[in-house]
């Protein structure tokens, strides 16, 4: 997809729904040499922080009119979340958002409920992943990094609306609502049984909606916490399949369990959840590689 085709899809007003009716794309990605922001990562004593190249897109993802979201909903078909109404598209569809990628990947979707500054309650649900390891820039060089897939969507509880959507925002090279973290930001147990996601003060927008036309600066806090709850099972097709497919990519995933909690705070508003789980949703966790680490 194109940085254009990024930005049309930006303005729009998107409910998830409309997506979730488009299905997956077919069409490869553009990949646009671009430098990932390390706004969130800490000054260094000898200067500014050190700029992680940009990561490029997994090739497929939801398709819409105007081009390709690049990231797929992983999950038992049979969950549909409890505000978005998004259903999960099975358990071999890539849970990471970037390709030419071998890490260690996490995934929860959380539903619970936060508070506001002036005492108002709101539904919430989430979509945080984490994907740490070894990766292909889009510049061509080979890096490690750590970076988070942030989503984080307030509902009125009556009506049902959406309020407030905070995430990462889309990359110029098409990559979808990632902020870089620091690599003490997540920890792994070394049976990789479990999980811990830990930042502060982290640098997003809010876009009020999925695909809102208004985004403002926000920051937003966050601990989140994986256990598996199963054994490991092989999941994708790797190289048998077209890179657009969901199941290009191999990994080992466990399901998970997974517990957390939410602040945010952008001019004139703020919120604190309370501890929002994955019952009503899904988690997993695991290592798994796609795109160039395939062959």
């Amino acid at each position: 997809m194109t940085a254009s085709g990024n930005a049309e899809i930006t303005r729009q007003g998107l409910s998830r729904r409309r997506v979730l009716r488009y299905g997956v794309a077919t069409g490869a990605a553009a990949a646009v040499g671009s430098t990932f922001s390390s706004i969130n990562q800490p000054a260094s004593a000898s200067g500014p922080p050190e700029v992680l190249p940009a990561p490029k897109p997994i090739p497929g993802g939801l398709a819409l009119p105007d081009g390709v979201i690049h990231v797929f909903p992983p999950g038992p078909p049979e969950v549909t979340l409890p505000f978005t109404g998004l259903t999960l598209q099975g358990l071999d569809v890539e849970p990471s958002v970037i390709t030419d990628y071998s890490g260690f990947t996490t995934l929860a979707f959380h539903a619970g409920s936060a508070t506001g500054n002036d005492g108002t309650r709101y539904n919430l649900e989430t979509d945080m992943r984490v994907m740490s390891g070894r990766y292909v820039a889009a510049d061509g060089s080979r890096k490690r990094g750590v970076f988070a897939f942030v989503s984080i969507d307030l509902f009125e509880p009556g009506s049902g609306s959406q309020v407030h959507d905070f995430n990462g925002g889309i990359q110029p090279s098409g990559v979808f609502w990632i902020v870089e973290v620091p690599d003490d930001a997540f920890r792994v147990s070394r049976d990789g049984r479990r999980a811990t996601l830990e930042a502060r003060n982290v640098c997003v927008v809010d876009s009020f909606q999925f695909g809102g036309a208004i985004e403002v600066p926000a920051t937003v806090s966050f601990t989140v916490r994986w256990e598996a709850t199963g054994p490991r099972r092989r999941r994708g097709s790797g190289g048998d399949v077209p890179a657009e497919d969901p199941a290009a990519f191999l990994g080992d995933f466990a399901t998970a369990r997974s517990v957390g909690s939410f602040s945010g705070r952008e001019l004139g508003f703020s919120f604190r959840s309370d501890t929002a789980t994955t019952d009503l949703g899904f988690a997993e966790m695991g290592p798994e590689r796609n795109g160039t680490f395939l062959t």
